[in-house]
C-alpha cells in the first residue's frame, strides 16, 4: 500500500513537471469568463497568444513551415457556462529563451480585454472578469411576453423565452434587433447601458389600422384579408383591426379574386379600388347594306371613376372573326348581310384591363335590314327647293284671284 502511494505521488510530481515552464512545454488552459457580478458570460470570444519559439528558424505550424516566434490559438466562444479550453505547445529548446507567459484575450461586444498568465501559476480554471452589467431581458407583444430571438450588432444571438432571460451587457451603446418567432417580424433597438440601467425590454406595439375596398363605381365591396396564418373579414366593405407597425404581404379575397396586397399600418388607413364590372355595350345601330355586306355600329364604355379601361373589342359571325374599326368609343363591324332564309347572329365580346368580360349576341333578320333601309331612304330623300315652292304658291294664288275677278265682272 505504501509503495502504491509513493508511485502515485511521484506520478503526480512528474506530470506537474511536464506542465511547468520548460523548453517544449505543453498545457491546456481552462478559462471561465465572468461579469462584474461574477455571473458567467456565454458567447465571449477567447483566444491565447504565446511563444512558439524564440529561435528564428523553421517551425511546423498549422499552416505549414514558417518562421515564427509568437502564435495565436484559434478563437473559440465560451459555452453556456462561460467556459472554454485552449491548448498551447511550445517548441523552444533553449531554456534561457523560453517565455512562460500566456496572453489571454477576450472579445465581448467588440471590446477586447487582455490579461497575462504565467504557465507556472496556472490554476485549474482561470477566471477572467470583464466589465459588464447583467440585466434581465424580455420581449413583449402588445404588452404580453412572447418568445423571440435577439441578434446584437456584433453577431451575438440570444434566445428569449416567454419567461424572459438575462444577459451581461457592456457599458455603452448596445444595438441589434429582435425577431418575433410567431410572425418572423423584426424590431430594431438601440440602448445606452450604464450603471443605472435596469432591463432590456423590447416591445412590439400594434397600431389601429383600417382598409376599405370599393368597386370602380365607388360602391363598398365585402372582402377578407389573409396575413400570415390569420384571415380577417370586413364589415360593410371596411376592415378595422390592430397590426404591428411594419409592412405585411397580404392576400385580398374579393368576389372570387385573390389579389396580392401590401399592408402599411403606418398609414393608419388604406383604400383599395377594384374594377368588378365589364364594359357596357350600347347604341347598337344598322348603318346599311351594300353589295351583300351589312355594316353595324355600337358603343363600348367602361363606366366608373376607377375603371381599368377597355382592353379589347371583338365581333364574331359564328367562329369567324369579323373586321372591326373604331373611333373613340364607337365601333363599326362589317359582316355578310342576312338573307330571307338565313338570319345573322353577331357575337360581340368586350374585355377590360382586369379581365372582366361581357358577351352579347345580336340577331339580324332580312326584314329588319330591309325595313331599316326603307326608313333610311325616306329620311335621306332629297327635299324640294324652298324658293321654287314659294313661287308656285304665289302663282296659284294669283291665278285664283284672276279667275274670281273675271267671274265677278261677268255676272255682276
Amino acid at each position: 500500500m505504501k509503495r502504491f502511494l509513493a508511485i502515485l505521488v511521484l506520478s503526480i510530481f512528474f506530470i506537474r513537471l511536464s506542465y511547468a515552464c520548460s523548453p517544449g512545454f505543453m498545457d491546456t488552459i481552462n478559462i471561465r469568463v465572468v461579469d462584474s457580478d461574477n455571473f458567467v458570460v456565454p458567447n465571449a470570444t477567447v483566444w491565447l497568444k504565446y511563444q512558439r519559439t524564440a529561435t528564428v528558424g523553421t517551425v511546423t505550424g498549422p499552416s505549414g513551415s514558417t518562421t515564427i516566434n509568437y502564435v495565436e490559438t484559434k478563437k473559440v466562444k465560451t459555452n453556456l457556462t462561460g467556459d472554454v479550453s485552449l491548448s498551447v505547445v511550445n517548441q523552444e529548446k533553449d531554456p534561457n529563451k523560453v517565455d512562460c507567459n500566456i496572453q489571454i484575450n477576450v472579445d465581448y461586444f467588440g471590446i477586447v480585454n487582455k490579461e497575462t498568465l504565467n504557465i507556472d501559476a496556472k490554476p485549474q480554471t482561470y477566471y477572467f472578469k470583464i466589465d459588464t452589467k447583467r440585466v434581465p431581458v424580455s420581449v413583449l407583444s402588445d404588452g404580453k411576453p412572447i418568445e423571440a430571438e435577439l441578434v446584437f450588432s456584433n453577431g451575438i444571438e440570444l434566445s428569449v423565452p416567454k419567461s424572459g432571460t438575462a444577459i451581461s451587457l457592456p457599458i455603452g451603446k448596445v444595438e441589434g434587433y429582435a425577431i418575433m418567432r410567431e410572425l418572423g417580424l423584426k424590431k430594431f433597438f438601440s440602448e445606452n447601458v450604464d450603471s443605472n440601467y435596469k432591463a432590456l425590454v423590447i416591445s412590439f406595439q400594434k397600431v389601429p389600422y383600417s382598409l376599405s375596398v370599393f368597386d370602380e363605381r365607388d360602391n363598398p365591396v365585402a372582402f377578407s384579408m389573409k396575413i400570415g396564418n390569420e384571415t380577417l373579414s370586413s364589415v360593410g366593405g371596411t376592415l378595422t383591426t390592430r397590426l404591428f407597425n411594419i409592412e405585411y404581404d397580404a392576400i385580398l379575397y374579393i368576389e372570387g379574386n385573390s389579389i396580392p396586397f401590401i399592408v402599411k399600418p403606418e398609414l393608419g388607413q388604406q383604400t383599395y379600388y377594384i374594377d368588378l364590372h365589364a364594359p357596357e355595350i350600347s347604341s347598337l345601330d344598322i348603318l346599311g347594306e351594300e353589295n351583300g355586306k351589312l355594316n353595324i355600329s355600337f358603343k363600348v364604355e367602361d363606366v366608373g371613376k376607377h375603371v381599368s379601361g377597355v382592353a379589347s373589342v371583338s365581333a364574331y359571325d359564328g367562329l369567324k372573326k369579323l373586321p372591326i374599326s373604331s373611333s373613340e368609343n364607337l365601333y363599326v363591324v362589317s359582316m355578310d348581310a342576312p338573307t330571307k332564309d338565313s338570319p345573322k347572329i353577331v357575337t360581340i365580346e368586350v374585355v377590360d384591363g382586369r379581365g372582366n368580360k361581357r358577351i352579347e349576341k345580336v340577331k339580324f333578320t332580312y326584314s329588319e335590314v330591309v325595313g331599316q333601309q326603307v326608313q333610311q331612304v325616306k329620311e335621306n330623300a332629297p327635299k324640294k327647293d324652298g324658293l321654287l315652292s314659294t313661287l308656285l304658291l304665289i302663282i296659284v294664288v294669283v291665278l285664283v284671284a284672276i279667275i274670281l275677278y273675271v267671274i265677278k265682272i261677268m255676272y255682276f
